[in-house]
């Protein structure tokens, strides 16, 4: 959310992006976590609560996906610490919080009380930039039943061998994600 928010800004101001790229990531994902769990509000204590929670598990799970024993540790580590630690922990509660209440003011359908995908594709479709969702093949696509298909106009680029964690050494993933930036500098004039 905050790279397609920024990429916007960017062309707003008249800029051109190059290209907006999800690394085994995409809004639709928060949307099906917090749709899971009833579209709790984030402004509240007790849906800030659900919230936190649920994107804690979220990651728990992409670590349990992973085999090294660097990852393992840290999921190790946070099993551990009791979910109320993590309501306190800045930078997961307040990128959470802030992404959570951002998908909540856009999305949630008044009518049905749950987020639309419909409402955040709209968003992401002023968007003038390329963008590319690479989704790992033990990665983000297994946390949820989300049919990726539907994406509007982004391009999907789905089962990139890897988990979340290790699919970016893909050599085919490094080549797209160089290719406008190549690109770029064969067609600039040199200085």
């Amino acid at each position: 959310m905050i790279a397609l928010a920024v990429a916007r800004a960017f062309e707003r101001r008249g800029d051109v992006v190059m290209q907006l790229a999800f690394l085994d990531h995409f809004p639709t994902l928060h949307l099906y976590q917090s749709n899971s769990i009833g579209n709790p509000n984030p402004r509240t204590a007790n849906g800030r609560q659900k919230l936190l929670k649920r994107n804690i598990s979220a990651v728990l799970t992409l670590c349990a996906l992973h085999s090294t024993k660097r990852v393992q540790a840290m999921a190790n580590a946070l099993e551990r610490i009791p979910p109320h630690m993590f309501s306190t922990g800045r930078n997961v509660k307040l990128i959470t919080l802030l992404v959570g209440e951002f998908l909540y003011d856009l999305t949630t359908c008044a009518s049905s009380g749950l987020q639309r995908v419909e409402m955040l594709h709209r968003w992401v479709g002023k968007l003038k930039a390329p963008t590319t969702v690479y989704l790992a093949s033990r990665g983000a696509v297994l946390l949820c039943e989300y049919d990726w298909r539907d994406l509007g106009k982004v391009n999907l680029m789905k089962g990139i061998e890897g988990t979340h964690f290790d699919f970016l050494m893909d050599a085919g993933l490094v080549c797209d994600l160089q290719k406008p930036v190549l690109l770029a500098q064969r067609t600039s004039p040199r200085l």
